[in-house]
């Protein structure tokens, strides 16, 4: 009797399980804060930004970034801006 070598074959693909997000990265919230990505890092330092840390890298939903940038703070200077 032989028997197969290697990984099973999927022959069904399974429905999909739901809705799936697409986390935004350090370089688009950088870009739709206006501002360069070492201030999104430093954001995320002070906990004024929340990120997942998946793989080492930085991600962010959408609906963080919204809400970051709906709120009145100020504390997010331009992307031109020096200290």
């Amino acid at each position: 009797m032989l028997r197969g070598r290697g990984a099973p074959v999927v022959r069904d693909v399974l429905a999909d399980p739901g809705p799936h997000e697409r986390l935004m990265t350090v370089r688009e919230v950088a870009a739709r804060l206006g501002v360069c990505t070492a201030l999104v890092y430093k954001l995320c330092q002070r906990n004024e930004l929340l990120a997942l840390r998946i793989g080492g890298a930085l991600r962010f939903h959408r609906e963080t970034v919204a809400s970051f940038v709906a709120r009145p703070s100020g504390d997010c200077p331009p992307k031109n801006w020096t200290a």
